[in-house]
């Protein structure tokens, strides 16, 4: 329940956002998240996220902490924390998206800062051991001033060979 009241031009807006036995499967990734007994905390210029947990549906856990504070709910700015243990953020085909597809499990530890227009994301991620990601470059994306053909490589960082895991296919 969110309440309205004072003045239109600086409204007095407070109230929560109760999730309780919810879940939804965002299209682009297709996996279930799952909120149990959540709450989204709204005061005034402030959208509070205390110990936000969202399941995947092996009951993995993601937890946001953290607000989100705006000026009449414009100009967001983003001071949010993010854990996550061996949780399924994609859970994708070919068919369900055809530029990025796969099964991935991530743990991370993230500090979210800056704002809506440009985000500062400071993370360690470490993807699950049977993790698989496709990602794939449309024909065209680049393209040589004169025509001349381009050759795709890809290599660690510092230059070595990637590890057996990871795959660049040469389409």
């Amino acid at each position: 329940r969110i309440s309205i009241a004072g003045d239109p031009k600086k409204p007095d807006i407070e109230g929560e956002l109760k999730f309780v036995n919810t879940s939804f499967t965002p299209t682009a990734v297709n996996t279930e998240f799952i909120l149990e007994d959540e709450i989204i905390t709204i005061e005034n210029d402030k959208i509070l996220l205390p110990n936000f947990r969202i399941k995947d549906r092996e009951n993995n856990l993601a937890k946001i902490d953290g607000e989100i504070i705006s000026q009449q709910f414009q100009d967001f700015k983003l001071r949010l924390n993010l854990n996550a243990t061996n949780f399924q953020i994609l859970n994708s085909t070919e068919k369900d998206n055809e530029l990025f597809y796969g099964k991935v499990k991530l743990s991370t530890n993230a500090k979210i800062t800056g704002d809506f227009v440009q985000p500062v994301i400071q993370m360690n991620i470490n993807l699950s051991d049977d993790s698989e990601f496709t990602y794939v470059i449309p024909a065209n994306t680049f393209n040589h001033a004169n025509n001349d053909s381009l050759t795709y490589t890809a290599s660690l960082a510092n230059g070595d060979g990637l590890p057996s895991w990871l795959h660049f296919d040469e389409a």
